[in-house]
């Protein structure tokens, strides 16, 4: 949440809305302003209607600005949809672009080296499942300068040879994350698993409804890759 302290009158504030026509948005305005106006926390600097403010991110470093952080925060957040994207394509150069060439990860049934990981995993993904998808939710990160600390929950489904059954594995990811020239990358990965279950599937795609649409595969036979290279120029 991001709270502010601000030289703006109220006044000055009541004059960026018609009050006039919405008593309702005065009065919630003023319950915000009386709440959060001598809020406890450490200060970064900002702008709020044109005028220079001060704001405050509590549990953060405050040594950077808004702008910085959530730079920070959206490059960590596509590192690691980038490795969900080559364990679910089999790519493994996604995969090890994830990961710093010293990187380690803890797999459970393997922990070591990261790129060496890419490997492996891209053989035991082709060979046990036709297809899978990973998820990625609820991540929280701790910023601290260059390093972060990451936990996310993820939603993996993995759908096995001949489409009768699948395997949902419900879990999280706990990465440190590490920027080098202004680059995130992920250190230690350690999985944790919460729950797996295993149902049968009735399998709908080549059914008269979806029979028409385009099917995910894996490596360059997937569309996404023609679509990228569409966009090359």
């Amino acid at each position: 949440m991001l709270f502010w302290h601000s030289d703006v009158t109220l006044s000055g504030c009541m004059d960026a809305i018609d009050m006039g026509s919405a008593p309702i948005i005065q009065s919630g305005l003023l319950v915000f302003l009386s709440m959060y106006a001598f809020a406890p926390a450490m200060q970064v600097r900002g702008v709020f209607l044109n005028r220079t403010e001060t704001y405050y991110m509590p549990g953060e470093n405050s040594n950077i600005s808004i702008t910085q952080q959530t730079a920070d925060r959206l490059a960590i957040a596509d590192t690691l949809y980038l490795h969900s994207r080559g364990l679910d394509r089999l790519d493994a150069v996604a995969l090890r672009d994830a990961y710093w060439p010293e990187s380690e990860v803890d797999y459970g049934s393997y922990k070591g080296n990261a790129h060496v990981f890419a490997e492996l995993v891209i053989g035991a993904l082709s060979q046990q499942y036709e297809l899978t998808r990973h998820s990625l939710s609820n991540t929280l990160i701790e910023l601290s300068g260059s390093s972060a600390l990451c936990e996310s929950c993820v939603h993996a489904g993995h759908l096995l040879p001949g489409a009768k059954e699948e395997l949902l594995f419900y879990g999280r990811y706990l990465d440190k994350m590490e920027k080098r020239s202004n680059q995130w990358k992920i250190l230690h990965r350690q999985v944790v698993v919460d729950w797996i279950k295993r149902h049968p599937v009735v399998d709908e795609r080549n059914s008269e409804a979806f029979d028409a649409l385009a099917k995910g595969t894996r490596r360059d036979s997937d569309p996404l890759y023609s679509f990228l290279r569409s966009g090359e120029t």
